[in-house]
């Protein structure tokens, strides 16, 4: 499917979202970014950071399960590269502007800081989180397999996702390297 026929489907059948709303992306999710607002607040005090939590853990649960199946959802898109900037772009940007609100009318103290973590967060889950769900994992649609088979298969495709981002490296660095030392052939 293209990303038109993608976004289409999604404002056509709003509906969409709740049958394809990822409860694996929602548990997973809600508790790791939970974590790092937790900790971002924390010079705070205990009260601030338990509250940055319970706020993150009460939008992110819902959220994250959208979020989810948008992602499940751009590892659809053909070409590969369009699904991966839909991905990387459209979602993580929705995502970043409504936790930036929900945290603003909270009175999250540290929203900088939580923020900029979330961000970081996410520009290395979203990515694998995508090439999981290219690869059966983490899915809810067809094809999915347990929670519990998923996390089995996490360190193998961790390896499988570093050794192709390493051979990307390896090609980008020849390639840099040639401009500055061209063949005399």
């Amino acid at each position: 499917m293209t990303p038109r026929e993608a976004l289409l489907g999604v404002v056509r059948e709003p509906v969409w979202i709740v049958r394809h709303w990822n409860w694996k992306s929602a548990i997973l999710s809600s508790m790791c970014r939970a974590a790092v607002f937790f900790a971002a607040n924390l010079s705070a005090g205990l009260a601030a950071a338990f509250g940055a939590l319970g706020v993150e853990l009460g939008y992110r649960v819902l959220a994250a399960g959208v979020y989810g199946a948008l992602t499940e959802r751009c590892g659809q898109i053909t070409p590969a590269r369009s699904g991966l900037f839909a991905a990387l772009v459209f979602i993580p940007g929705l995502a970043h502007t409504v936790e930036y609100v929900v945290h603003a009318l909270a009175g999250t103290p540290k929203l900088g800081a939580g923020m900029l973590g979330s961000v970081a967060f996410s520009c290395i889950t979203t990515a694998f989180n995508l090439f999981a769900m290219r690869h059966g994992a983490f899915i809810v649609g067809d094809g999915r397999g347990t929670l519990a088979s998923d996390m089995r298969r996490l360190p193998a495709l961790i390896i499988e996702l570093a050794r192709i981002v390493g051979r990307g490296v390896v090609r980008a660095g020849s390639q840099i390297l040639r401009c500055f030392h061209p063949s005399t052939s």
